[in-house]
């Protein structure tokens, strides 16, 4: 969300919200004393279905200045918790960051945003969908614009290369050691058979 037609004077602080209303908090300060504010939205799939999420649940930008706005109509205002403070102050932030954090959201977005899922190249993973339900594979690789990732399947006897949804795999299960059998109860003492 880019609430920038008419940018107020002052410094970019981070305001905090009760989760899931980073939007009615951010839309409340603009409607009701005229400030800018960035939330952060970076598209999801949820469901199969692209979503915009907050990039940083529960927290936002704002742009004020406090020697005009009492920060205690910041804080009153529908959906907020406060400004995020430290040592008992609002602390500004750089407005660099601001753009930085902009400019990769908007790179996030063009890109298909967040991949759903959080597996790491050489994860073991299960396919719990399709034609390969079952199946153990171990994750090679980033998500296409489609949702598709690459993994690495043991099939027909030989290693294959396949791309799948990636709504289609779940961590696969840690493979159990065996117990160890104990020749010792502790300090040496042998254990007779």
């Amino acid at each position: 969300m880019h609430d920038d037609e008419q940018p107020t004077r002052g410094q970019w602080y981070v305001a905090h919200c009760r989760p899931g209303s980073e939007s009615v908090a951010a839309r409340g300060l603009k409607q009701r004393l005229g400030l800018t504010t960035y939330l952060a939205e970076v598209s999801r799939r949820v469901r199969g279905e692209m979503k915009p999420a907050p990039l940083f649940p529960g927290y936002f930008f704002v742009r004020a200045d406090l020697g005009a706005v009492n920060i205690s109509s910041i804080n009153s205002s529908p959906g907020m918790r406060g400004m995020l403070e430290f040592g008992g102050e609002a602390q500004a932030i750089p407005e660099a960051l601001v753009a930085a954090i902009r400019e990769r959201v908007d790179r996030l977005n063009a890109e298909g945003g967040l991949p759903a899922h959080t597996f790491q190249d050489g994860d073991a993973v299960l396919l719990k969908s399709g034609p390969l339900k079952g199946l153990e594979a171990v994750f090679l690789g980033p998500m296409t614009a489609g949702g598709r990732v690459k993994v690495l399947l043991h099939f027909l006897g030989r290693l294959n290369e396949v791309r799948v949804d990636a709504d289609a795999l779940e961590p696969a299960a840690p493979q159990a050691r065996p117990a160890m059998k104990r020749y010792t109860r502790g300090r040496g003492r042998r254990i007779s058979e």
